[in-house]
């Protein structure tokens, strides 16, 4: 199972309620695009001509926080599974050596609005998944082309709840059948 679905399941991942359901589609296609162009900038590829209006400015944020952090990407897009708890991810970056953590690795997850506490859970998940040791973060990205970014402190809860949600997930699909 997915470590996004897990939560989902748990209902501590929900759309937030301005969005209309029929708008759904749209800001699921808008968030792989972005995370699409953010990924080609890291690789050196993004082609700026191409970049569509609608997500340019979430892209520069992007832009502004890798120029204001530094570091080197040291994993783009990565999958990770967790065979013993039974999951899967995929987890956003690896930046190594930058100013957020200048002794390691910092795993982030990218987020094209306001981060929520449960992404707490989700970067825990794939630190856990993690084979070398991570710190883990978020960047928030805006339409504004501005950037909110955090970096979690070493709270071992953080694993300890997202072993919870595993169980509950566990418990809810061996009972709702």
């Amino acid at each position: 199972m997915r470590v996004t679905e897990v939560l989902k399941n748990c209902n501590l991942r929900a759309w937030p309620g301005y969005i209309k359901p029929e708008d759904m589609e749209f800001y699921l296609n808008r968030g792989r695009a972005i995370h699409r162009a953010t990924a080609l900038y890291d690789l050196g590829r993004l082609d700026w001509p191409s970049v569509d209006p609608r997500i340019e400015p979430f892209v520069q944020g992007w832009v502004k926080f890798r120029k204001e952090v530094g570091g080197v990407i040291t994993a783009i897009e990565q999958p990770v599974s967790n065979i013993a708890l039974g999951y899967t991810g995929t987890f956003d970056r690896i930046i190594s050596k930058c100013a957020l953590h200048p002794t390691g690795n910092l795993l982030i997850d990218i987020k094209t609005n306001e981060a929520d506490i449960y992404t707490r859970l989700q970067t825990a998940a794939y630190a856990l998944a993690q084979k070398k040791k991570v710190k883990r973060g978020y960047v928030s990205l805006f339409e504004t082309g501005k950037y909110t970014a955090l970096v979690y402190g070493n709270d071992a809860s953080d694993i300890v709840a997202w072993k919870a949600c595993i169980q509950l997930n566990n418990w809810i699909g061996r009972n709702t059948r």
